[in-house]
């Protein structure tokens, strides 16, 4: 009996170890039928949709760089302007927050003025806000000037005054007293000096033949 004991415990071995792992086993087995089962056209109809999912993904990517990389030299390069523009302006030309201002002392009329300025790369002066306005009146003092065409005209639509640089409404305005008032068709604007009532300068509308000094602006 003892030795048909030592057999029978020999033929039986603890079979633990393969229990606790059969459910693994079994799970790769069946993972890998289902694989082998699996329509091979299918396989391949999955392995075209996940490489057209790549190459839209990396088309966008793509897109997205170049657009970047256009918009940040744009930006560099504007940059750069204005910051060549605020170290230096020509000669003649007077430097006030990043812009340049020429003042033509030869007058002439208001289209005379513009014509030349846009030779000089420039129009007449926009007036955006106060500051500016203030400054051009002091400048205006130091020149000895009492008449001086700026960029704005109601030349297009009576009573709505434009800007000649491009075009855009004027906004910012500092008229003189009863200001403006088309006297005869007035239809350009002038920074003067009405010496029969004021010391400083102000906006007044003229006839656009009129000769006057002007400042130039880029």
């Amino acid at each position: 009996m003892a030795s048909q004991g030592i057999a029978l415990q020999y033929e039986c071995p603890d079979m633990t170890h393969v229990k606790e792992h059969h459910y693994d086993i079994c799970d790769v087995a069946t993972e890998k039928k289902k694989y082998d089962d699996f329509p091979h056209s299918r396989r391949i109809e999955l392995s075209w949709k996940l490489w057209i999912k790549i190459i839209c993904v990396v088309g966008i990517v793509s897109v997205m760089s170049v657009c970047i990389s256009i918009a940040v030299t744009v930006l560099m390069n504007k940059r750069n302007d204005e910051v060549a523009k605020i170290w230096s302006c020509e000669n003649k030309w007077i430097l006030n927050n990043g812009h340049c201002y020429f003042f033509g002392s030869s007058k002439t009329t208001w289209q005379a003025a513009e014509n030349h300025c846009k030779r000089l790369h420039s129009h007449l002066v926009t007036i955006n806000d106060v500051g500016e306005n203030l400054w051009l009146k002091t400048l205006m003092k130091e020149f000895g000037s009492s008449d001086m065409w700026i960029g704005a005209h109601d030349d297009t639509t009576e009573g709505q005054y434009n800007w000649v640089s491009d075009g855009s409404i004027v906004v910012f305005t500092d008229w003189d007293e009863r200001q403006p008032d088309n006297t005869n068709n007035e239809d350009c604007i002038e920074l003067w000096n009405n010496s029969n009532r004021s010391t400083t300068f102000y906006w007044n509308d003229r006839h656009c033949s009129d000769i006057l000094d002007y400042m130039c602006e880029k």
